[in-house]
């Protein structure tokens, strides 16, 4: 398959050269990788629309990787940018900023950590399912162990990276990256600021707002409470006319 693939891509260049390209086929999920050192390459590729193998167009959705030093961020109850109240922004490098400014408004941005990742297919950490150098084990996905899949619902789910009695990644898993470590979800985020708001209206329901007693200074006069003293004095009395 990865001849035709290759003819493909230079069919579809038309013309252009694409330099020398390394190939990586991954039949779990239907996908296949491509690897360049070429700037100019990669941003051709990305365009691509549909590809032709064996003289049928087939269409295609590419997607380019983030650079090594990339770094992800997600944004909380950003209503204006789509139906979803959490938007995942990819940067080229750190550190993620810790607000965003978009169409007048400023939207919090917290770094996204993720989970590690996990084959459930060999049971081991490190990498993803679609990527296991291992053939396939029949094992469970959920408990990890052989047995017919009507057992599925009845069996108890074991955590590859913590061992817990959850699926994998999920629920209170320690490795996950989302527990007292920090918020490294946009659902943890989400209700840290529903916790926080609550907070603050109820501290200042039960507050009473009380003013500092204020000191004079000492070149002030100290205010006398006697009542004042009459001066003597002529008092000139006018004549009525």
């Amino acid at each position: 398959m990865a001849q035709p693939l290759m003819q493909g891509l230079q069919v579809t260049a038309a013309g252009r050269d694409l330099g020398e390209l390394h190939l990586r086929i991954q039949p779990t999920n239907n996908t296949f990788m491509v690897a360049t050192c070429h700037e100019r390459t990669t941003l051709h590729l990305v365009q691509l629309k549909e590809l032709v193998l064996r003289k049928t167009s087939y269409p295609v959705a590419t997607y380019r990787t983030p650079p090594p030093a990339a770094v992800r961020g997600f944004l909380s109850q950003a209503y204006w940018m789509g139906s979803t109240l959490s938007i995942f922004i990819t940067f080229a490098h750190g550190p993620v900023p810790h607000t965003i400014h978009y169409i007048s408004v400023v939207y919090r941005c917290t770094q996204y950590k993720g989970s590690p990742d996990a084959c459930t297919n060999c049971r081991r950490a490190g990498y993803s399912y679609d990527v296991c150098p291992h053939p396939k084990s029949g094992l469970c996905s959920r408990c990890g162990d052989k047995h017919d899949r009507q057992d599925v619902p009845s069996c108890i789910s074991s955590c590859i990276l913590c061992g817990g009695q959850h699926l994998t990644g999920t629920g209170s898993c320690k490795s996950s990256g989302a527990g007292a470590g920090g918020m490294t979800s946009p659902d943890t985020e989400l209700q840290a600021l529903r916790e926080e708001v609550k907070q603050l209206r109820a501290a200042f329901s039960t507050s009473t707002p009380t003013l500092p007693p204020v000191s004079l200074p000492q070149s002030f006069p100290t205010p006398s409470h006697q009542p004042p003293q009459k001066k003597g004095g002529l008092m000139r009395a006018q004549p009525n006319p």
